[in-house]
Protein backbone atom coordinates (compact mmCIF):
# COMPACT_ATOMS: atom_id res chain seq x y z
CA UNK A 1 0.00 0.00 0.00
CA UNK A 2 1.46 3.64 -0.43
CA UNK A 3 0.09 6.84 -0.88
CA UNK A 4 -0.43 8.95 -4.11
CA UNK A 5 -0.38 12.23 -4.35
CA UNK A 6 -3.81 14.16 -5.62
CA UNK A 7 -1.12 14.96 -8.32
CA UNK A 8 -0.81 11.85 -10.26
CA UNK A 9 3.14 12.71 -10.71
CA UNK A 10 4.35 11.28 -7.08
CA UNK A 11 3.67 8.41 -5.84
CA UNK A 12 4.79 7.84 -2.20
CA UNK A 13 5.56 4.68 -0.70
CA UNK A 14 4.60 3.66 3.45
CA UNK A 15 7.15 4.56 5.19
CA UNK A 16 8.25 0.73 6.81
CA UNK A 17 11.82 -0.44 8.51
CA UNK A 18 12.80 -1.30 5.56
CA UNK A 19 12.63 1.74 2.73
CA UNK A 20 13.57 4.99 4.40
CA UNK A 21 15.67 6.18 1.39
CA UNK A 22 13.03 5.33 -1.34
CA UNK A 23 10.07 7.15 1.03
CA UNK A 24 12.62 10.51 1.69
CA UNK A 25 13.24 10.49 -2.00
CA UNK A 26 9.45 9.95 -3.04
CA UNK A 27 8.83 12.55 -0.15
CA UNK A 28 10.63 15.45 -0.19
CA UNK A 29 10.61 16.42 -3.77
CA UNK A 30 6.63 16.33 -3.24
CA UNK A 31 7.01 18.94 -0.92
CA UNK A 32 9.04 20.76 -2.80
CA UNK A 33 5.99 20.58 -5.62
CA UNK A 34 3.60 21.53 -2.88
CA UNK A 35 5.38 24.24 -1.73
CA UNK A 36 5.65 22.77 2.14
CA UNK A 37 9.58 22.20 2.34
CA UNK A 38 9.81 24.99 4.52
CA UNK A 39 7.62 22.58 7.05
CA UNK A 40 9.51 20.02 7.45
CA UNK A 41 13.46 21.48 7.52
CA UNK A 42 11.70 24.18 9.56
CA UNK A 43 13.74 27.19 8.71
CA UNK A 44 10.90 29.48 8.16
CA UNK A 45 10.12 31.30 11.87
CA UNK A 46 6.33 30.20 12.79
CA UNK A 47 4.79 33.72 12.67
CA UNK A 48 2.71 34.39 16.09
CA UNK A 49 -0.52 33.68 16.45
CA UNK A 50 -2.31 37.55 15.68
CA UNK A 51 -0.02 37.93 12.44
CA UNK A 52 -1.43 38.04 9.58
CA UNK A 53 0.59 34.67 7.55
CA UNK A 54 -0.91 32.29 11.48
CA UNK A 55 -3.34 30.77 9.91
CA UNK A 56 -1.74 30.14 6.48
CA UNK A 57 0.92 28.91 8.04
CA UNK A 58 -0.61 26.69 10.31
CA UNK A 59 -2.81 25.24 7.49
CA UNK A 60 0.23 24.26 5.46
CA UNK A 61 1.49 22.75 8.74
CA UNK A 62 -1.75 20.76 9.20
CA UNK A 63 -1.37 19.74 5.54
CA UNK A 64 2.29 18.54 5.65
CA UNK A 65 2.09 16.93 8.60
CA UNK A 66 -1.40 14.81 7.48
CA UNK A 67 0.57 13.71 4.25
CA UNK A 68 3.27 12.57 6.73
CA UNK A 69 1.32 10.58 8.51
CA UNK A 70 -0.14 9.35 5.85
CA UNK A 71 2.73 8.04 5.04
CA UNK A 72 3.49 5.81 7.58
CA UNK A 73 3.08 2.57 8.68
CA UNK A 74 0.56 2.20 11.65
CA UNK A 75 3.93 0.80 13.50
CA UNK A 76 5.84 3.92 12.43
CA UNK A 77 2.83 6.20 13.19
CA UNK A 78 3.01 4.92 16.72
CA UNK A 79 6.64 5.65 16.59
CA UNK A 80 6.70 9.23 15.53
CA UNK A 81 3.78 11.29 16.19
CA UNK A 82 2.45 11.79 19.55
CA UNK A 83 0.38 14.47 20.98
CA UNK A 84 2.86 17.07 21.69
CA UNK A 85 4.41 16.78 17.69
CA UNK A 86 1.31 16.02 16.17
CA UNK A 87 0.59 19.20 14.39
CA UNK A 88 4.65 20.01 13.86
CA UNK A 89 5.79 18.15 10.86
CA UNK A 90 8.99 19.69 11.04
CA UNK A 91 9.71 17.52 14.56
CA UNK A 92 8.01 14.14 12.71
CA UNK A 93 10.29 14.55 9.95
CA UNK A 94 13.13 15.21 12.05
CA UNK A 95 12.24 12.21 14.33
CA UNK A 96 11.82 10.04 11.50
CA UNK A 97 15.18 11.39 9.87
CA UNK A 98 17.30 11.12 13.42
CA UNK A 99 15.88 6.93 13.33
CA UNK A 100 16.53 5.80 10.54
CA UNK A 101 19.20 7.79 8.68
CA UNK A 102 20.84 8.44 11.75
CA UNK A 103 25.10 7.62 11.49
CA UNK A 104 26.12 7.16 14.94
CA UNK A 105 27.37 4.04 16.15
CA UNK A 106 24.58 3.22 18.47
CA UNK A 107 22.13 3.06 15.86
CA UNK A 108 24.82 1.08 13.77
CA UNK A 109 24.91 -1.41 15.77
CA UNK A 110 21.35 -1.76 16.39
CA UNK A 111 20.67 -1.89 12.87
CA UNK A 112 23.43 -4.82 12.48
CA UNK A 113 22.01 -6.65 15.85
CA UNK A 114 18.46 -6.54 13.59
CA UNK A 115 20.20 -8.28 10.50
CA UNK A 116 21.59 -11.00 13.02
CA UNK A 117 18.27 -11.42 14.46
CA UNK A 118 16.64 -12.61 11.36
CA UNK A 119 16.01 -16.02 10.84
CA UNK A 120 14.89 -18.65 8.44
CA UNK A 121 11.80 -20.18 8.25
CA UNK A 122 11.66 -23.26 6.13
CA UNK A 123 10.06 -22.90 2.76
CA UNK A 124 9.96 -19.15 2.90
CA UNK A 125 13.26 -18.49 1.37
CA UNK A 126 11.84 -15.10 -1.06
CA UNK A 127 10.85 -14.09 2.55
CA UNK A 128 13.96 -14.39 4.16
CA UNK A 129 16.34 -13.15 1.15
CA UNK A 130 13.69 -10.15 1.15
CA UNK A 131 14.21 -9.67 4.81
CA UNK A 132 17.94 -9.63 4.42
CA UNK A 133 17.94 -7.29 1.81
CA UNK A 134 15.86 -4.41 3.36
CA UNK A 135 18.45 -5.02 6.42
CA UNK A 136 21.37 -4.45 4.18
CA UNK A 137 19.95 -1.44 2.45
CA UNK A 138 19.23 -0.23 6.06
CA UNK A 139 22.93 -0.88 6.82
CA UNK A 140 23.98 1.03 4.30
CA UNK A 141 21.59 3.90 4.96
CA UNK A 142 23.12 4.20 8.58
CA UNK A 143 26.42 4.45 6.83
CA UNK A 144 27.88 1.53 7.44
CA UNK A 145 30.26 0.61 4.43
CA UNK A 146 30.11 -3.35 2.69
CA UNK A 147 32.97 -4.29 0.93
CA UNK A 148 36.24 -5.89 0.74
CA UNK A 149 38.69 -4.29 3.27
CA UNK A 150 41.74 -4.91 0.67
CA UNK A 151 39.90 -2.58 -1.55
CA UNK A 152 37.78 0.13 -0.04
CA UNK A 153 37.69 0.91 4.18
CA UNK A 154 34.94 -0.79 5.19
CA UNK A 155 32.57 -1.48 8.07
CA UNK A 156 31.83 -4.71 7.40
CA UNK A 157 33.34 -7.23 5.30
CA UNK A 158 30.66 -8.57 2.27
CA UNK A 159 31.86 -12.34 2.52
CA UNK A 160 31.21 -12.37 6.15
CA UNK A 161 28.07 -10.85 6.06
CA UNK A 162 28.04 -13.53 3.41
CA UNK A 163 29.35 -16.36 5.90
CA UNK A 164 26.62 -15.02 8.10
CA UNK A 165 23.82 -15.20 5.93
CA UNK A 166 24.77 -19.05 5.25
CA UNK A 167 24.81 -19.39 8.71
CA UNK A 168 21.54 -19.19 9.16
CA UNK A 169 20.44 -21.57 7.07
CA UNK A 170 18.88 -25.16 8.48
CA UNK A 171 20.76 -28.42 7.84
CA UNK A 172 19.16 -28.98 4.69
CA UNK A 173 20.93 -26.27 2.67
CA UNK A 174 24.16 -28.11 3.89
CA UNK A 175 25.09 -29.42 0.38
CA UNK A 176 24.20 -25.78 -0.79
CA UNK A 177 26.38 -24.13 1.23
CA UNK A 178 29.58 -26.53 1.14
CA UNK A 179 28.76 -25.87 -3.11
CA UNK A 180 28.46 -21.81 -2.40
CA UNK A 181 31.82 -21.73 0.01
CA UNK A 182 33.53 -23.51 -2.50
CA UNK A 183 32.99 -20.38 -4.84
CA UNK A 184 35.18 -17.68 -3.21
CA UNK A 185 35.18 -14.92 -3.05
CA UNK A 186 31.98 -14.60 -1.41
CA UNK A 187 29.54 -12.03 -1.37
CA UNK A 188 25.82 -11.18 -0.04
CA UNK A 189 24.11 -10.78 -3.16
CA UNK A 190 25.89 -14.01 -4.40
CA UNK A 191 24.41 -15.97 -1.84
CA UNK A 192 20.70 -14.41 -2.32
CA UNK A 193 20.63 -14.51 -5.41
CA UNK A 194 21.83 -18.00 -5.69
CA UNK A 195 19.08 -18.80 -2.80
CA UNK A 196 16.48 -16.73 -5.19
CA UNK A 197 17.12 -19.63 -7.49
CA UNK A 198 16.03 -22.64 -5.57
Amino acid sequence: MAAESTSSKFFIPILTENNFNEWNSAIRPYFVYQDLLDQIEGYMPIPSRHHEDYKSFRTRAMKCAGVLAGTLSSTNRARFITKENEKDPGAIYQQICSYFASNDSKNQAKVFANLLSIKFKSGQIHKFTTAIRGQLKLMKSVGLRIGESDIDFVDISDSLLAEIILSKLPYQFSGFKEILTQQRPLSAEKVLNRLDGL
